[in-house]
């Protein structure tokens, strides 16, 4: 038999209060939101990366491209801009533009035309096989290298194309040299 003293009271303190509750929840709220707010920076910084990469993954194949036309070309002409190039492409030459063309032979007879332009109202740089029509690669925002006016110059012989990318975390430079056949 169990005497009533000795029967174990069950406690009316058991579980947790209301503001033991509410602590704990406002604790558990202010972690998530760390490791919410940790995991978008990371995000943010991976896709600012993949941006910067991809950009200048293009404009590397695009230099890659302008260096093999130039070694391989036989002849070689800038031009101020296209309409002057179409408008007269033996006279209307010169120095520096925003117009390239590489000229060269493969060994059946063949000719190859490589065209580079720049179009600083669209801030596209374009690369070109045979015709104008024939794209081969772009480049999208683009602009002229700090201290220069043309994409395209030559100097002493050396073919340069200077460029400079831009997009929402940086400007990035490119320049790319070609040195001719005929002038080595």
């Amino acid at each position: 038999m169990c005497l009533p003293e000795s029967r174990p009271r069950i406690s009316a303190q058991s579980g947790f209060t209301l503001l033991e509750a509410l602590v704990g929840l406002l604790l558990a709220a202010v972690a998530t939101a760390t490791i919410a707010d940790t995991l978008t920076g990371i995000l943010k910084r991976s896709y600012i990366t993949m941006e910067v990469i991809r950009a200048s993954d293009e404009s590397e194949r695009f230099a890659s491209s302008f260096t093999q036309a130039g070694k391989a070309a036989i002849h070689w002409a800038v031009y101020p801009d296209r309409a002057t190039y179409l408008a007269d492409p033996s006279g209307n030459i010169t120095a520096a533009g925003n117009m390239l063309v590489f000229e060269d032979q493969l060994p059946d007879g063949t000719l190859l035309t490589e065209l580079f332009e720049f179009d600083p109202l669209a801030h596209t740089l374009a690369r070109f096989q045979n015709s104008l029509s024939q794209e081969r690669s772009l480049l999208n925002n683009i602009v002229y290298s700090a201290g220069r006016t043309s994409a395209f110059g030559q100097d002493l012989g050396l073919v340069q194309a200077h460029w400079t990318v831009q997009n929402n975390y940086e400007l990035m430079d490119f320049e790319a040299y070609g040195n001719p056949l005929r002038m080595r």
